[in-house]
């Protein structure tokens, strides 16, 4: 993971923060597991539906939500150390890039 702190304002500070492809690539794994017992995909009991199946049902939309519902907390709480800044507020999150295959950059203020 890498960070990059750019300094906007007084106390306005932007983290752009890059996650591996490895991490994104398993959170979407792991998301698809997580979905699969929550929805209902004709031919297959709960759960237990291939991950193309539950992408297909729900869409790469709530997959990736999932994912990033996982991803983003932990990966900026490591840049916050990484970075050294003391946060009073939570940031906001804009994402960058997402691409499956692809490093995860998002940006948090």
């Amino acid at each position: 993971m890498s960070v990059s702190v750019e300094k906007l304002e007084k106390n306005i500070v932007a983290l752009e923060v890059t996650v591996e492809a490895e991490k994104f690539v398993l959170a979407v794994k792991q998301a698809a597991k997580t979905l699969a017992k929550k929805v209902n995909v004709p031919g297959f009991r709960k759960g237990k539906a291939p991950r193309q199946m539950v992408e297909l049902h729900v869409g790469k939309e709530a997959l990736y939500d999932e994912a990033l519902d996982h991803l983003i907390g932990p990966a900026y709480a490591e840049a916050v150390v990484e970075s050294g800044i003391d946060p009073v507020d939570r940031p906001a999150v804009d994402l960058v890039q997402i691409e499956e295959g692809k490093d995860l950059i998002f940006k948090a203020k």
